[in-house]
């Protein structure tokens, strides 16, 4: 699973917030949708913020 994240920066080095935006089966989606959504930001004034899939990964343990 792939998690397109939004992070807004309130200064240079400085986290404002992190959101999540979208959960995709696979890499190639999330791409698409961090592509649109970079376009849109660009579209307009906006505060410093970045986009980025970031992959999740689930183990599970069997208890017996």
């Amino acid at each position: 699973m792939w998690i397109l994240m939004m992070i807004v920066f309130n200064q240079p080095y400085d986290i404002k917030y992190m959101h999540s935006i979208g959960q995709y089966d696979k890499e190639k989606y999330c791409m698409v949708q961090r592509n649109r959504a970079i376009q849109i930001v660009n579209e307009g004034e906006h505060t410093p913020v970045a986009f980025g899939c970031i992959p999740i990964r689930i183990k599970s343990k069997t208890y017996s």
